[in-house]
């Protein structure tokens, strides 16, 4: 899924749930970035995470994903 992007409908510290249009398998590890917003002008904060996918689901035109989180950074 290199290169995609999603928009996050929910976070947690160990978990994330996101709609993209790519179709992603249950179990499959996942590599993303979360952009929470800025810390100073021009400065986003953004998390360098890995998980595993729980769950992919119909939602809207797109998928529903949900990622156990294992790490951020």
């Amino acid at each position: 899924m290199e290169g995609a992007t999603g928009r996050t409908r929910d976070f947690s510290s160990s978990r994330v749930f996101f709609e993209t249009d790519r179709a992603l398998a249950p179990g499959a590890p996942i590599e993303f970035s979360l952009v929470l917003g800025r810390v100073s002008p021009g400065l986003p904060l953004r998390l360098d995470c890995e998980g595993r996918i729980v769950r992919s689901v119909p939602r809207a035109g797109q998928l529903g994903v949900a990622v156990a989180i294992t790490r951020c950074r």
